[in-house]
């Protein structure tokens, strides 16, 4: 009798094992998904990893023009288009159209949020490294309502400058650690810069 009841009891737990097996393959698809987000970290680039300092901003400031500012905007652009095809210079014309075109999508689209920081071999933005060795300097434009950047002066000549947006990090943090790396040098925001947050 007992040999009985020992012989059903192992038969009982096999059974339990095996259903205990055949129910976890059919389990809801977001637990396994969790339990493999647990195991598998968030991938980072090796910059992001090395990184002394580090912050997330957007790639650009979007700037909500009032409509009147697109109506007069449009109305000269319009108006200089006009006046291309007056003189017969359809060249300029086109050009004006494609300028106007262009500038319509940028103004619709949406800034990503990009990765930014500092490394001991130069400053990155999200895939691109910028090294110390190709930096003669840089400076800190930061107003707490308004501009946020930090500039960098290349040592090419094509492209001078590099802006990099701040948003929310520690301006004094970035200048103790840049300071190690690079001189600082003040500078005056050019024409350019101005054009350039303006459109």
């Amino acid at each position: 009798m007992q040999n009985k009841n020992f012989y059903q009891n192992r038969v009982n737990e096999r059974r339990k094992e095996k259903n205990e097996k055949i129910t976890n393959l059919f389990k809801p698809k977001e637990i396994i998904e969790k339990k493999v987000s647990e195991i598998i970290p968030e991938k980072k680039s090796r910059a992001e990893l090395e990184a002394i300092y580090s912050w997330k901003a957007r790639e650009f400031e979007k700037i909500h023009r009032h409509p009147k500012w697109y109506l007069y905007f449009y109305i000269i652009l319009f108006a200089f288009c006009i006046y291309a095809l007056f003189v017969n210079n359809l060249l300029l014309s086109i050009l004006i159209i494609l300028f106007g075109l262009i500038f319509y999508f940028l103004e619709r689209r949406n800034p990503r949020i990009y990765s930014f920081g500092i490394t001991k071999e130069g400053v990155f933005a999200q895939d691109a490294l910028y090294l110390f060795s190709s930096i003669e300097n840089f400076w800190i434009f930061y107003e707490p309502s308004g501009i946020k950047e930090l500039s960098l002066k290349n040592k090419k000549h094509i492209l001078p400058f590099t802006q990099i947006p701040l948003g929310e990090a520690d301006p004094r943090k970035i200048r103790e650690i840049l300071i190690n790396f690079l001189p600082e040098k003040k500078r005056e925001q050019t024409l350019w810069d101005l054009l350039e947050r303006f459109f």
